[in-house]
């Protein structure tokens, strides 16, 4: 009876131990084809169940997946409050925002997450809602974009691109900026660069540790600094980055060197010869607290000291900066002078000229032409004349006639006398040509040959008379002031007066037109009617017009 019992417990054993393993194989043939079935079905699709930081990826469309969503779900959960990554690279730190940080992600790997191997991926599969196990898988599927990250941190593999020492031990390729890294460094940035992500930004990404290299790039800061100091001093040479070019730096003996000496003295000779210049004051006048300048001042430039390539040298070499040479500038004593007033008298407005017979006949015997000497008088009178913006000027207030012994004298003690209207005569003109507003003018009763040069009729003339007062008027109508200044000149038998309306070079352009000539009731002998127009343009537009008349009732022979 104890044996059958015994038999009948094995027997039950043995049907426990056969039905596991038929329901062990039938859960892995179930599993197997419920897998290969997703396998199949899912081939387009992630698996379900995946949640990365609570977003439900289940059975995304593969051909839809974006790997930079996964990019932006693993930085902005893990680098909350922080927006950059630190570097330090041979010593120098340097930060990138995330945004700058190009990342991407290997997808594929993503796709076949949970497929493939049956019994691996089985597991992988049912560990889904693992977060951590999710997240070191997210964070082994993210990669750093080197290519793009390189130049963004001024890095490089190739030295040609980078600075060197060349077999005499200087430097090479300093101005580049760049550095170099090894292929071990470029392996380790997307480790250290997970490392960041996973302490949440709290550590420094190291790049550049090799000592060499690292003394190299000290060097080659303090070649750049010496020659950005050097290049300020030497802001004036033209020949600036050919005397750059003729020094270099050895850093193994501290020391500043020079290639072709010899060429650079002709380099500096030659640029300080196009840098210095000669002082010249201008053309001015003083007058009571006033400075007229007729032609401007040139500023002269020296140097402060001689500039030679030993100059340069011990300036490098030195340990302490200084300012070894620079350029003086030199300028007229009445610039930039607040007790001076300064009056701009470089530009001409315009001109007016007459002309007169130096010699006369009289009674058969050549005599100097009495209307030449008072013609003069007249004119000297009001050379330098200024007149303010909106004033007005009157011949006659310029002369300041006085009686004297029975006759008129100007302000300066000298004889008004016939000739005094060439003088009133060249002014008009000149008022006339520069576009001013004439208020008062009178023509001569009788028709002066003299006056015939140089417009199509004898029409342009003003004449002058101290008593009964007969004046000779206008108004400055620019915005700057004016001067009358008085040229005179003899050639073939005649003398010559010019009167120049000096004003502001600031002032634009006039240009006057004399036009519409007409003569008429002409009864000869000097007698006749006459006008013409003038239209004054100013800066190309119009802006005046206005008409002259003259009546003559005899002539003057």
């Amino acid at each position: 009876m104890f044996r059958n019992r015994k038999k009948r417990k094995d027997s039950l054993l043995n049907f426990v131990l056969s039905t596991l393993i038929v329901f062990a194989f039938a859960f892995l043939l179930v599993s197997a084809t419920i897998f290969g079935i997703s396998n199949i079905a899912l081939k387009n699709k992630l698996p379900p169940g995946i949640k990365i930081y609570g977003r439900d990826l289940s059975l995304m469309d593969i051909d839809t997946l974006d790997g930079a969503n996964l990019v932006d779900l693993v930085l902005t959960t893990n680098l909350a409050g922080s927006n950059e990554f630190r570097f330090r690279v041979y010593g120098e730190d340097k930060f990138l925002n995330i945004a700058d940080i190009k990342f991407s992600v290997d997808v594929e790997k993503l796709k076949n997450f949970g497929k493939g191997n049956f019994i691996k991926t089985l597991f992988e599969f049912l560990n889904l809602f693992d977060k951590a196990r999710l997240n070191e898988l997210i964070n082994s599927l993210l990669f750093v974009d080197i290519n793009d990250l390189l130049p963004k941190l001024n890095l490089t593999t190739e030295l040609s691109n980078a600075p060197y020492i060349d077999a005499n031990g200087n430097i090479k390729n300093c101005g580049k900026d760049s550095y170099y890294v090894s292929p071990d460094e470029i392996y380790s940035i997307n480790s250290q660069i997970k490392k960041f992500i996973a302490s949440k930004g709290n550590i420094t990404i190291y790049l550049g540790t090799n000592e060499f290299i690292s003394n190299l790039y000290f060097y080659c800061k303090i070649y750049l600094n010496g020659i950005s100091n050097l290049q300020q001093q030497l802001y004036f040479l033209d020949s600036k980055d050919q005397i750059l070019a003729s020094l270099d730096y050895n850093p193994q003996h501290d020391v500043w060197l020079m290639y072709n000496k010899e060429l650079l003295d002709s380099l500096i000779r030659d640029s300080v010869q196009r840098i210095v210049k000669p002082f010249d004051p201008g053309d001015v006048r003083y007058d009571n607290g006033k400075v007229y300048v007729f032609r401007n001042f040139s500023k002269g430039v020296y140097l402060s000291s001689d500039l030679t390539v030993d100059v340069i040298l011990a300036y490098l070499n030195s340990k302490n900066a200084y300012q070894f040479i620079s350029l003086e500038e030199k300028y007229p004593e009445w610039y930039n002078n607040p007790n001076l007033k300064v009056y701009d008298f470089t530009k001409v407005l315009g001109f007016g000229e007459t002309r007169i017979s130096v010699f006369n006949q009289n009674n058969g015997v050549v005599v100097i032409n009495p209307s030449m000497v008072s013609a003069r008088i007249g004119l000297d009178e009001i050379n330098g004349f200024v007149v303010e913006p909106g004033e007005e000027f009157s011949f006659f207030n310029a002369l300041r006639p006085t009686f004297v012994n029975g006759g008129w004298v100007t302000k300066s003690h000298k004889p008004i006398d016939f000739g005094i209207c060439n003088s009133s005569t060249t002014i008009f003109r000149a008022a006339l040509e520069s576009g001013l507003l004439i208020t008062e003018r009178w023509w001569h009763s009788i028709n002066v040959p003299s006056y015939e040069w140089p417009y199509p009729l004898n029409l342009v003339d003003a004449a002058y008379q101290t008593h009964p007062k007969i004046d000779l008027k206008f108004i400055n109508n620019t915005k700057f002031p004016i001067m009358l200044k008085v040229d005179r000149w003899q050639e073939n038998g005649y003398e010559y007066k010019r009167v120049s309306v000096l004003t502001s070079s600031q002032q634009p352009e006039r240009k006057v037109e004399l036009l519409d000539w007409k003569k008429w009731d002409d009864f000869g002998y000097g007698r006749f009617k006459g006008s013409f127009l003038r239209k004054v343009y100013e800066a190309g537009e119009l802006i005046a017009e206005d008409i002259f008349y003259s009546h003559y009732t005899a002539a003057r022979f």
